[in-house]
């Protein structure tokens, strides 16, 4: 029997659950930096040291909070429901991982501002 392979416009949804978790956990990180770093008795957080501890404490507790059976039934669910915006997420998750090294910083900042816009049309809670 011939081994038929699956049509081009399919999705791995345990990848796609994967690319998911990892950009709530990336974005989580930056977000939660970012409001702390902007609260005016916090401004020591911004010294290299305790922002590099500080981020690598974050990121522990949001890969443990990402790895919740909640959280991983919210990004199934998901990834499920909103094939389309699936799409487009994968796409841009995908540009940018292929970016050569030798990308500009612009051009980085531009795949990465495309991935936020697909991730956030992706996990809305609109139909």
């Amino acid at each position: 029997m011939p081994i038929v392979n699956p049509p081009q416009d399919t999705i791995d949804i345990t990848d796609l659950v994967e690319k998911l978790r990892s950009s709530f956990v990336e974005w989580g990180v930056t977000f939660i930096l970012a409001a702390i770093s902007a609260v005016p008795y916090l401004q020591w957080l911004k010294l290299p040291v305790i922002r590099q501890l500080f981020r690598w404490i974050l990121t522990k507790l949001l890969k443990i909070i990402s790895h919740a059976i909640e959280m991983q039934a919210f990004f199934r669910n998901t990834a499920i429901r909103k094939s389309g915006q699936a799409h487009d997420f994968t796409s841009a998750v995908n540009a940018l991982n292929n970016l050569p090294p030798t990308a500009t910083e612009e051009e980085y900042a531009a795949f990465e501002q495309k991935r936020m816009d697909a991730f956030r049309n992706f996990v809305l809670m609109v139909n």
